[in-house]
């Protein structure tokens, strides 16, 4: 378990500032201008009126002005609150420029934000100059939004959440609103939320959108009396914990968005934690020591997480946060999705019983990113398990020879006309002679010095090239016998019988043994390992192997 850790506001100050510089050096500021007074989009180039861009600057002045570390608002901040209505739809909704134009969910996105602002700090803002302006703007706002804001739908699980917390939040400042609110809050809140026994919501997004539906659930519970939503947010918090990797970053394997794969410090979940730090003190010193390992790594932290946590405290009248790191060794198991998660010291082991891969497994400074199998029967391609069971510290993982779309055998004629566009309905129509199946084992577990991957095949009738294929960043480093040398996007390397190490940073790993029984360096309908590079046990079956990884001194 890391050590105590602790966090204080004065540490957010400088990347809150530089994220309001920042915006404000992209004001449009030409009165002729189209925009005037919005932030340009840090890609498109174009006046953006979102929740990211100028909304994002107008509520990161107000907090600073509010905090003391401006002596007043600035007029670039007032002039982008202006801009902010001249950009409002008559509707009262904005748009997302790349991809949400008329948009509820991210006018929703601009109330939230500025509704807790003025929460927390209204009485500090209204008595700082240009305070009771930027006041004004802000409600100016709200008020013109609600109504599209209730009527205007959504995209995705998440904003339905946004939206609800939104217009909880109007109702709690504008009273006489209730009649545009409610109707609407009790229809989302009737759906229920969306996360399931273990914690996952439907996004199942740790760096992202997890947090933004916490963050929802928490204002609703609070302001709407929602305490299953609350209860829904504390489940994923649990859930959070485990899903930790011992750097701080957090598997998103399961992610159906944009942070899948990759290995971030889920910064934005800090707010959430210290939301609920009354359920769990865990939670607090959890928060001070994910951000405590981005200043570490002199990471530029996401100016939204950095804002929401800011805010947070503020809320709670906390300059100050920290205490013991809830990181301890442990193994969890959620059958809900298939997905074992195993955790000692600084080794971190995901083992997924749905989708492509099969693990993901971090040890120190080196990160196996995936392991799939492989089969040439029938162009099977990638294998897929049609069964998964927990074992001690592992999973293991039964493959049926079932293929996506295609039968493990032969497609008989109809002798009747098939036409190009029935196709696909014809398929399951015929009839078909069967062949043996491609039927496999495999079990990865976590061994006290090793993690240990097992794995037996066989199709009774045909000797069958296989694969177990891991996949590595580009650039991590390759010894095969021959020197550490590192590997290029696209590479694919068979591990030979004698085994071989990668390195990165200061961890090296050997894996063995490998096998070549065949030489190709991919089957057939395998895609290539780019941007990765791969590296191959090469089978044919009957197989049976027994791969280690361990760490090499």
């Amino acid at each position: 378990m890391p050590p105590a850790s602790a966090f204080t506001l004065d540490d957010l100050w400088p990347a809150l500032e530089r994220a309001a510089r920042s915006l404000l050096d992209r004001q449009v500021t030409d009165p002729g201008e189209p925009g005037h007074g919005l932030t340009r989009h840090a890609v498109l180039g174009l006046p953006d009126a979102s929740h990211g861009g100028t909304a994002h600057l107008v509520a990161l002045g107000g907090l600073l002005a509010a905090s003391g570390r401006w002596p007043e608002v600035p007029q670039g901040i007032r002039l982008a609150a202006e801009a902010m209505l001249r950009a409002q739809r008559p509707n009262g909704l904005t748009d997302l420029l790349d991809c949400n134009p008329d948009s509820a969910p991210d006018a929703a996105f601009i109330a939230q934000l500025w509704l807790r602002l003025l929460e927390v700090a209204e009485a500090d803002l209204t008595r700082t100059p240009g305070g009771p302006d930027l006041v004004r703007a802000m409600d100016t706002f709200v008020r013109r939004a609600v109504p599209g804001i209730a009527s205007g739908g959504f995209h995705t699980p998440n904003h339905r959440w946004v939206i609800a917390s939104a217009l909880a939040q109007a109702r709690a400042r504008f009273p006489d609103l209730a009649g545009e609110t409610d109707p609407a809050l009790d229809a989302y809140l009737a759906e229920g939320p969306d996360a399931d026994a273990d914690g996952f919501f439907l996004e199942r997004s740790p760096v992202v959108y997890d947090a933004v539906s916490n963050r929802s659930l928490f204002l609703l519970e609070r302001l709407a009396s929602w305490r299953e939503g609350g209860e829904a947010a504390r489940r994923n918090l649990d859930l959070f914990r485990a899903l930790l990797h011992p750097d701080g970053t957090v598997e998103t394997g399961l992610s159906t968005r944009q942070d899948h794969g990759r290995r971030d410090l889920p910064l934005a979940m800090a707010a959430c934690l210290v939301q609920a730090r009354d359920a769990d003190p865990a939670h607090e010193g959890l928060a001070a020591w994910l951000w405590a390992q981005a200043m570490a790594r002199d990471e530029a932290p996401r100016a939204s997480a950095a804002l929401w946590l800011a805010l947070e405290m503020r809320g709670v009248g906390m300059d100050r946060i920290g205490g013991p790191v809830p990181m301890a060794s442990g193994a969890w198991w959620f059958p809900g999705v298939g997905l074992r998660r195993l955790r000692d010291a600084d080794r971190s082991l995901s083992l997924f019983g749905a989708g492509p891969s099969r693990l993901r497994l971090v040890w120190g400074d080196v990160d196996i990113l995936s392991l799939e199998v492989h089969s040439a029967i029938f162009g099977a391609g990638v294998l897929r398990p049609a069964s998964v069971a927990s074992i001690d510290l592992g999973l293991r993982m039964r493959f049926d020879g079932a293929m996506p779309g295609h039968r493990p055998g032969y497609e008989l004629p109809l002798g009747r006309p098939v036409p190009p566009d029935r196709w696909d309905e014809a398929l399951v129509q015929r009839p078909w002679r069967p062949t043996d199946p491609m039927v496999a084992d495999l079990e990865v577990a976590m061994a006290p010095e090793s993690v240990d991957v097992r794995f037996e095949a066989d199709c009774a009738s045909a000797r069958m090239p296989l694969a177990l294929a891991f996949e590595v960043a580009a650039g991590t480093g390759w010894d095969d016998g021959a020197g550490v040398r590192p590997l290029a996007a696209g590479e694919t390397v068979i591990i030979p019988e004698a085994g071989g190490r990668l390195k990165a940073g200061t961890t090296r790993l050997r894996l063995e043994p490998g096998a070549s029984e065949h030489l190709a360096p991919a089957l057939r309908n395998i895609r290539s390992p780019y941007p990765r590079a791969r590296l191959l046990v090469n089978l044919v079956s009957p197989a049976r192997h027994l791969l280690r990884i361990r760490r090499d001194s």
